[in-house]
């Protein structure tokens, strides 16, 4: 099994689970991190309306392939 510890390296993201099978899916949820801001208006005061899922597909790790599916919170 992988090391939840060894995969943290994506600043804002916490690994929460890994399943090794023919393809190796790792999940975590994205936190708004101290130093974020709007791209349009710069603000950096925040309100989480709601979440939505996103799926990256990733090289291979030795010989499979691996995906990446975070939850990201909306802000408004």
């Amino acid at each position: 099994m992988l090391e939840k510890q060894f995969i943290t390296g994506i600043k804002g993201v916490q690994v929460t689970d890994i399943f090794s099978g023919e393809i190796i899916e790792i999940k975590g949820r994205a936190e708004v991190i101290k130093g974020t801001f709007c791209p349009h208006c710069k603000s950096n005061q925040f309100r989480i309306k709601a979440s939505v899922k996103r799926s990256f597909k990733h090289a291979l790790w030795g010989q499979k392939l691996v995906r990446l599916e975070v939850k990201i919170p909306k802000l408004f």
